[in-house]
């Protein structure tokens, strides 16, 4: 991402960059861009990390149980849609959800880069995944995609008119700090 002016630099539906799983470029804010994505924190450069929505995955392997949907008797549903469902993201979640990606949260615990040669450093990047995937699945798919609709529709009208920096709240780097309470209390 390379924002053209100071105002593109916190317009989400602006942002134009690389999904890391993919390299498929991603434009006009589609997809899961972290909201440290184009801001210096710190020392640190700006993290430039965005996926395409399926492919912001869980990491741990199964390690985390994840609820299957059921029926009112119990009976695990076996619909193709829930498939994936707490497994991976959606274009816009980060729009509905506050995010910052992995490693910016590692940051914020930690104050150093993550060694993923480390096994604690393993683990607690796989836990921040589970945390944002489940944090994500609080809104339901449906409205997700809704919602991203409904804005892209809105940064049209907005451009038309002319008042496009008005219409959406900027989005900005977090603190570089434990503010989502990622860490343990």
């Amino acid at each position: 991402m390379n924002p053209g002016s100071s105002n593109e630099l916190h317009s989400w539906n602006k942002w134009k960059g690389l999904c890391i799983t993919r390299r498929r470029l991603l434009v006009d804010g589609a997809g899961i861009f972290c909201g440290n994505y184009a801001s210096k924190r710190g020392h640190w450069t700006p993290c430039q990390q965005a996926w395409c929505g399926p492919y912001y995955i869980a990491l741990d392997k199964n390690e985390f149980p994840v609820a299957k949907p059921t029926d009112e008797d119990g009976v695990v549903l076996d619909d193709p849609l829930e498939l994936n469902r707490y497994l991976c993201g959606r274009n816009g979640d980060n729009l509905i959800t506050p995010f910052q990606c992995d490693i910016c949260h590692f940051r914020n615990l930690t104050g150093k880069n993550p060694d993923m040669t480390a096994p604690k450093d393993h683990v607690l990047m796989r836990t921040i995944r589970r945390a944002q995937l489940d944090a994500f699945w609080a809104t339901e798919p449906s409205t997700v995609s809704r919602n991203l609709g409904e804005l892209n529709k809105g940064a049209i009208i907005a451009n038309t008119l002319g008042f496009q920096q008005k219409l959406f709240r900027p989005m900005e780097p977090f603190p570089l700090e434990d503010t989502f309470g990622m860490g343990p209390e």
